[in-house]
């Protein structure tokens, strides 16, 4: 389960600047617990975090000096985001100086699995509720303060992903959802330039958080779960062990390729002390990012298709048992 946090920066002795942060479902726990310490810990920033879970806020509470603020806080959930927006509004209106500085939607969860997977929509109203959905409340929440309060330099952080760029194949609803976050952030940035500002997207690749953990293990739970003419269509228990086959062989070339979350962090907290005007639309964040997503996000459709296939996509069976099951 991932956290909330709410981020309050301390920049002068008559300014302060709130900084709103969300997350969701272990996606992105060590970023936001990075990000969060890393301020907390900067006579700058004063912190209101928002855990999703009881046990969150104890681990948040302790990591945090008593001067931060540790709230519960589910993004799927409207009361409490309504909640949430009410305690960040009396810490405006406790202290004078202070205004709404920035909004960091770091929210998000994966369910991946072939689309023929899964025969019900379930899987991608979840996902769409936390990762696009969730964002949007917490949004549409914290703005009206932002707009009243600030007066330039605000900025609205949303955390999309490679995915968000380039479709991945066994990934659809993940994609579906940080694509929706891609096109809402972009029509958002042109909306909200004329108030002063910014919106900007930040696009991880692979890192080392639960997400990149549990998304080996969901993807064969999701394959078990498929009825059983999927399975069989697929190449049933060979399918199954030629995916587990890949996965162990994955991790022991990845290593180079996966980063470490303190590189989000970095590129996070770099936006947040940036002036406005030298901000950018997106930041593509980590190796494999500036390497294979961002050549596929240029590349020509057929060519990145054919790359998808041969690097991406687990083949459900040969071509020619396929073809003998077709016909």
């Amino acid at each position: 389960m991932e956290t909330n946090s709410s981020l309050v920066s301390h920049k002068t002795t008559t300014q302060r600047y709130c900084t709103a942060c969300s997350g969701h479902y272990g996606l992105r726990s060590r970023h936001r617990r990075l990000l969060a310490e890393q301020l907390a810990t900067s006579t700058d920033f004063v912190v209101v975090a928002l855990a999703l879970t009881s046990k969150t806020v104890t681990e948040l509470r302790a990591l945090l000096a008593k001067q931060h603020l540790v709230l519960q806080c589910n993004v799927t959930n409207e009361t409490e985001v309504t909640q949430m927006a009410w305690a960040v509004e009396e810490l405006l209106s406790r202290e004078p100086n202070t205004f709404l500085f920035a909004i960091v939607n770091n929210a998000g969860m994966a369910d991946p699995g072939d689309f023929l997977f899964d025969p019900s929509l379930k899987t991608y109203r979840t996902v769409m509720d936390v990762n696009f959905f969730g964002m949007l409340r917490v949004t549409q929440a914290l703005l009206p303060m932002m707009l009243r309060t600030t007066k330039h330099g605000a900025r609205i952080l949303n955390m999309s992903s490679v995915c968000g760029a380039v479709a991945s194949p066994g990934n659809s609803s993940y994609n579906a959802s940080k694509f929706a976050v891609e096109a809402w952030s972009d029509a958002l940035r042109t909306e909200l330039a004329p108030f002063h500002i910014v919106v900007t997207k930040v696009r991880p690749g692979q890192n080392r958080t639960q997400i990149q953990v549990d998304w080996q293990t969901n993807y064969v739970k999701n394959f078990d779960a498929a009825p059983a003419n999927v399975q069989e269509l697929y190449g049933g228990e060979t399918f199954r062990n030629k995916v587990l086959r890949i996965f162990q062989d994955g991790e022991k070339q990845s290593s180079a390729i996966i980063g470490e979350p303190s590189m989000v962090v970095e590129t996070l907290r770099g936006i947040l002390t940036l002036p406005s005007h030298k901000i950018q639309p997106y930041y593509w964040v980590g190796s494999d990012a500036n390497t294979l997503w961002r050549a596929l996000s240029l590349l020509p459709v057929v060519v990145a298709d054919t790359v998808k296939r041969n690097v991406l996509h687990f083949s459900p069976v040969e071509e020619s048992a396929m073809q003998k099951k077709l016909d």
